[in-house]
């Protein structure tokens, strides 16, 4: 039995509108493309597209999943992050476009640096941030680490199956543990950096419990639970940083909603020209410094 591609997009969306999940049509979309085959054009341009009755019910029983909660792109097993495509599950945080902002600033950083720029990403969850770098950064040595096994288990994943040469090289530790042994090192393997850039765990502890569910349930605690105010990891990379820092060396975060002023003072102490960047809602998301 054929069904109207056009009567299952109205079936979708009524799910998803139904279940508060949004932007409906473009979710839409995404499911039908991905389950079904049917892209936008497609469906703007073919009037009489069918799919079969058992194609309907797996894009039907998708658009379920993901009205209960479970995230569009874990259903998808996959997102977009800088025209880059990531594979994403439960052990990594989704990638957003607020995070581009850091990164399209690491890059602007990096490009003012005439020898090959060394940098690192902590936190790298998924990678995105590392291979998007090493994609637009040709010249750069990146560098990319994680507390979670799990998590550089996707990060290589994803890294291995970029198109071209991403040489990444992946660190497992808490913040700057792997480096330690190498910090004061004179040779080729000294563990200083050009650049740091991290968009570390910022969500106060008791605001956890406020996030959607498909947050809340479906994305790494240890990705989201930045402590009391939020704060704790900030507090922390910067302490160290200057030890992991080349001379005039940045570094950048992504930081939550009211947070730019608090991370602003914390870097104060060992960096200037302290910058801060705006997210396309207008929200202070990137904050960044030179080493004095």
């Amino acid at each position: 039995m054929e069904i109207s591609v056009r009567e299952l997009k109205n079936k979708i969306m009524k799910i998803l509108n139904d279940a508060g999940v949004s932007p409906a049509s473009f979710n839409t979309d995404l499911l039908l493309e991905h389950f079904a085959g049917i892209t936008k054009l497609m469906f703007l341009t073919e009037s009489n597209l069918t799919v079969s009755e058992k194609v309907a019910n797996t894009v039907i029983n998708a658009a379920k999943e993901c009205g209960n909660g479970i995230p569009l792109q874990h259903i998808l097993g996959y997102t977009e992050f800088m025209g880059i495509k990531f594979n994403v599950n439960e052990n990594v945080l989704i990638p957003r476009p607020d995070t581009e902002i850091l990164v399209t600033e690491a890059i602007k950083c990096a490009e003012k640096i005439q020898e090959q720029p060394k940098i690192l990403d902590m936190c790298t969850g998924s990678g995105c941030i590392a291979i998007a770098l090493s994609h637009f950064l040709k010249n750069a040595e990146i560098h990319a680490s994680d507390i979670s096994e799990k998590a550089l288990a996707t990060a290589k994943r994803n890294a291995a199956e970029q198109p071209g040469n991403t040489e990444i090289t992946f660190h497992s530790g808490s913040f700057f543990v792997p480096f330690a042994a190498k910090v004061n090192c004179t040779s080729s393997e000294n563990s200083k950096f050009d650049i740091i850039v991290s968009n570390p765990p910022y969500i106060p502890t008791d605001d956890i419990k406020e996030l959607s569910v498909n947050v809340r349930l479906h994305e790494p605690m240890s990705a989201l639970d930045g402590g009391a105010d939020g704060l704790s990891a900030y507090r922390e990379i910067i302490s160290e940083a200057p030890l992991y820092l080349n001379k005039n060396g940045m570094i950048l975060f992504e930081v939550g909603v009211g947070q730019a002023d608090d991370v602003r003072k914390l870097l104060k102490k060992d960096f200037t020209d302290i910058y801060t960047v705006r997210d396309y809602g207008g929200i202070e998301r990137v904050v960044y410094g030179k080493l004095i």
